[in-house]
């Protein structure tokens, strides 16, 4: 008879170490799942920033390159678009 409860406990002992492996391997993939979720989007925003940037920078060079705009006389006092430059 004790023997009997003896292997009933380790059976118990050995499906409950089963039962908590799988569930903190499960718990790692959902871990895991939430880090790349959480890196995807903090990617997706630094894209749209990165974006923005480019944009903001190219609208300030066509205003530094516009003809009216102090920057273009004095480059253009300096020579920078003169043939030599290219």
């Amino acid at each position: 008879m004790f023997e009997l409860k003896l292997l009933l406990l380790l059976f118990i002992k050995t499906e409950l170490c089963r039962n908590f492996s799988k569930t903190m391997d499960i718990s790692e993939e959902v871990e895991d799942e939430e880090k790349e979720l959480e890196h995807s989007s903090l990617q997706e925003k630094l894209d749209r920033e990165l974006q923005e940037l480019d944009k903001r920078l190219e609208q300030k060079e066509e205003e530094d390159l516009h003809p009216e705009n102090v920057y273009y006389s004095e480059m253009k006092d300096a020579g920078f678009f003169d043939a030599d430059w290219e």
